[in-house]
């Protein structure tokens, strides 16, 4: 008995080093998701960050740097990986990913783990000489840990980039200013099962990797076409070339019959608001797997994370192929649109009003396709012409701490009279989004008066003639759909005036 116990803990402790190995230790981290033992067990984010450490620790060009702290105070890390002088780099493209917004999505995290294993093993040299990366592999620590798609305080990230009350979500658009990257690719998951299709239903999305650029209005539009009709089409080319399959975002579906729209425009979500940063979006979500069937991993984690390795890999091939022309759109200086679009509706569309999408059916397990109204057709519901700057004539100390950490450029007003544009609240609507209709909108009319005003020097300026200009009108403008007033900013009433006011000219 006494030879049996020994023996079982003499192999005890050879499993605890061989594990111990395999994910603290750069050289003898397993290169494929099959081979490491924590995708059949949850790791915690500290233990990410652990891992992390140690693939850095051997190798002199993966830096690693605090960016910010979640709710929880929990380090929220930037992995830095650049092989080359300033001077080589300007001729590489610079990547930002970022993963782990919503915890409850696990797949990019471990995919980026695995991606970052296998460079610090290899040494790429076709991806070290034309990409500088710039990585957050968990963007929300908090979530990671309880897996929910919210941080500790109970707020989605990847609907924070207005207001910025979230410390994770001012930690990426801390690195966005910092860094400056050509591409910002945002990894997430999109599950198969939705409440009301699926348990009412009986129907999962047919879904493996999807992507989506900007789609907001005033996004750059040479960057906007570029990114629609030659980069996506060839990455999701490029997806289905190593073994899996991809496609364009086909919209949310949350049941049979719906009006099928296209994604929302809103800039508090990564993609579109990193779009006014002169960069290329990519929004990468790959299946989850619906968690009610049996799998030989957790959740499928496995399969997921692969399907992850593929669509990033097809990206990084298509970023390095169309490289020159990347550089070449998002380094030279983009001329805005006049006019500002300032919210779109969306339409049935009159030239293919259905569209035909692949359902599975939770029953028999096969594929049918359902038909559904196409609602994707885009109209500007709202335009105004785009003025020389804004003035804050309000809560200026608040605005300004705000804009700071947009990385909007103000300064101080002088004591003179100004011409501004008197806005006064003249209607309030709250509407149903078009399509699955989940969300009311806020709609704000304005009766609008050119005038003269006296300005005093807590006042603050905020001129459009700076690289973020068409953000700052975005966010800033009370007329405008993506901004500060969409939130319930001033909280004005009727006849009330709004205490952002544009500026027709500047001193």
């Amino acid at each position: 008995m006494r030879l049996l116990l020994q023996l079982i803990r003499t192999r005890v402790l050879f499993l605890v080093f061989l594990l111990t190995s395999i994910v603290f230790q750069c050289n003898s981290f397993a290169k494929d998701a099959e081979e490491i033992d924590f995708y059949h067990q949850k790791i915690s984010a500290a233990e990410v960050n652990h891992i992390l450490y140690s693939l850095a620790k051997d190798n002199k060009w993966m830096k690693l740097h605090v960016i910010g702290y979640s709710g929880k105070n929990q380090p929220i890390l930037k992995v830095s990986i650049n092989s080359s002088s300033q001077t080589e780099a300007k001729s590489k493209i610079k990547l930002m990913i970022s993963t782990g917004q919503h915890g409850d999505e696990p797949s990019g995290t471990l995919a980026i783990l695995e991606f970052l294993t296998k460079l610090c093993q290899t040494n790429n040299k076709q991806l070290l000489d034309n990409i500088d990366f710039v990585i957050i592999p968990l963007v929300n620590p908090d979530g990671w840990d309880k897996r929910t798609r919210e941080n500790a305080n109970g707020v989605n990230i990847n609907a924070d980039y207005v207001v910025l009350k979230t410390p994770e979500a001012r930690a990426v658009v801390k690195t966005l200013n910092t860094e400056s990257p050509d591409v910002v690719l945002d990894i997430h998951e999109s599950s198969t099962a939705k409440s009301v299709l699926t348990g009412k239903q009986g129907y999962l999305t047919d879904i493996v990797s999807q992507f989506e650029t900007s789609n907001n209005a005033n996004a750059f539009e040479q960057i906007q076409t570029f990114s629609n009709e030659t980069l996506l089409p060839a990455v999701i080319k490029e997806v289905f070339y190593h073994g899996s399959i991809a496609q364009k975002y086909q919209g949310a579906i949350v049941r049979l019959n719906q009006p099928l729209t296209g994604a929302r425009s809103t800039i508090c979500s990564l993609r579109n608001y990193a779009s006014f940063h002169h960069t290329i979006p990519i929004l990468l979500e790959s299946k989850k797997d619906y968690q009610k069937r049996r799998f030989e991993t957790p959740g499928n984690i496995i399969q997921r994370v692969k399907r992850q390795r593929i669509a990033i890999s097809s990206v990084l091939d298509k970023l390095i192929f169309y490289k020159a022309g990347i550089i070449a759109l998002t380094r030279t200086t983009q001329v805005p649109e006049n006019n500002i679009i300032a919210r779109v509706n969306y339409v049935l569309n009159d030239s293919q009003p259905l569209k035909y999408i692949s359902l599975v059916n939770i029953q028999s397990g096969l594929k049918e396709i359902h038909e559904f109204p196409n609602w994707n057709k885009v109209v500007s519901a709202q335009i105004f012409k785009r003025p020389a700057g804004y003035v804050v004539t309000a809560n200026e100390k608040q605005i300004s701490q705000w804009l700071i950490l947009h990385g909007i450029k103000f300064y101080q007003a002088s004591n003179e009279n100004w011409p501004v544009l008197s806005l006064r609240l003249k209607e309030r609507q709250q509407v149903k989004e078009a399509g699955i209709g989940t969300r009311l909108v806020t709609i704000l009319a304005f009766n609008e008066v050119k005038q003269q005003r006296k300005l005093n020097d807590k006042n603050i300026i905020v001129p459009l003639d700076q690289p973020l200009g068409i953000l700052a009108s975005l966010l800033l403008d009370p007329r405008s759909g993506y901004g500060l007033y969409e939130t319930g900013y001033d909280g004005l009433t009727l006849g009330q005036e709004a205490s952002i006011l544009p500026l027709p000219q500047l001193k």
